[in-house]
């Protein structure tokens, strides 16, 4: 579409692909390729808004990617499974390895937002990198969910619950699910505290010490 979604034209890609995820980074747009139990080597690369796609090459065949995203100048592209996600320098021309962590459960997306990546699983821990995907940290939110999209806008990283309900993780509260104990609160500039809620009152912030202290004893 050239007309902000009014109107939408078909094009035709170099292979027959599935794509789950696509984004938007430096002029330049990217599509992942996902295969359902099969295997992928690469993903799909647009550098005229999207009128002709090119196919880049994956330093080497993967289970099926699952996410892409872009920023800083890096171009992120995962897996659902821990060693075969990558990030490229260069749009994608050549790929390392990311040394993330296992949480024991597969990746579902990743999102690049004021300076903080961010990847969800489908547990209730999540990855976070201030490094642009060199190192990664964990925060783990006590009430598991099984997130099918993580964004960012304003500010704010929200984490959209495949079995209903939206867990806005940063800057407001929480809509439709009221969990039952602190979740962590992932903040763009700083990723420190938590938010808590119950159904009889309001989201509150509290600081991380005092909400680590209260779940080392209990």
């Amino acid at each position: 579409s050239h007309d902000d979604g009014l109107t939408w034209s078909l094009v035709t890609t170099p292979v027959n692909v599935t794509s789950t995820d696509v984004c938007y980074g430096d002029g330049d747009f990217y599509m992942n390729q996902y295969i359902d139990g099969g295997t992928v080597g690469g993903i799909l690369k647009s550098t005229d808004k999207g009128n002709t796609w090119v196919y880049t090459q994956l330093p080497t065949t993967v289970r099926s990617t699952i996410a892409i995203t872009y920023g800083n100048g890096v171009l992120y592209v995962i897996s659902q499974y821990v060693g075969d996600s990558f990030r490229s320098l260069n749009k994608g021309s050549t790929w390392s390895v990311m040394s993330t962590i296992n949480v024991g459960a597969n990746y579902l997306d990743v999102e690049y937002g004021n300076g903080v990546t961010v990847i969800a699983t489908r547990s209730n821990n999540h990855l976070y990198s201030y490094d642009d995907g060199l190192t990664w940290n964990l925060s783990r939110s006590v009430t598991a969910i099984v997130p099918y999209k993580c964004v960012y806008g304003n500010g704010v990283f929200t984490l959209i619950n495949l079995y209903g309900g939206t867990i806005q993780v940063s800057g407001s509260p929480f809509n439709n699910l009221i969990p039952e104990k602190p979740v962590l609160e992932l903040t763009a500039s700083t990723l420190t505290g938590f938010y808590f809620s119950y159904a009889s009152l309001p989201v509150t912030a509290i600081p991380l010490n005092t909400i680590l202290y209260e779940l080392n004893n209990t």
